[in-house]
């Protein structure tokens, strides 16, 4: 559809190219010649890449699942404490407690998405300085490699 729209591949085309894209392939026999496509390219593989990866991520339920009854045990460990300590300190609630542990994950999260753009940004202006090559090509050339497993340049 779009994708052969955009590329000017036939649909077969386009449709085997996004498989290859999507699953992190990156066979190298189909890639975008026009800075335009080549950019669209760049922006569907990061994006499919994340789509994919969080409908995968949804499998890892219970894990999660796992983390949260952890979580319950540390708060009704500290409700415990809470209830035997009682020398005129500040109490810390459970919920409390909870919440920092999430903001410390969170800020895990954030750190590495933003590490994850530092590097990225890094290979972009290295690639585009040292090989001589355009900013879109550039771009397209660092997105395709956090996303393939083979050689599509």
């Amino acid at each position: 559809g779009v994708f052969a729209l955009v590329t000017g591949l036939s649909v077969a085309d386009a449709f085997y190219l996004a498989v290859v894209i999507t699953t992190t392939v990156g066979y190298g026999d189909l890639t975008p010649v026009l800075p335009a496509t080549k950019l669209f390219t760049a922006f569907y593989a990061l994006l499919s890449v994340a789509v994919v990866s969080t409908r995968l991520g949804s499998l890892l339920s219970a894990l999660f699942d796992q983390t949260n009854r952890r979580l319950e045990d540390l708060r009704r460990r500290r409700i415990v404490k809470m209830a035997t300590k009682k020398r005129g300190a500040e109490e810390e609630t459970a919920e409390e407690g909870l919440k920092e542990e999430c903001g410390k994950a969170w800020r895990v999260v954030m750190l590495s998405a933003v590490r994850l753009v530092v590097a990225a940004a890094i290979g972009v202006g290295y690639f585009a300085w040292n090989e001589g090559v355009t900013l879109v090509e550039a771009i397209y050339f660092v997105a395709i490699s956090l996303v393939s497993r083979g050689g599509s340049g």
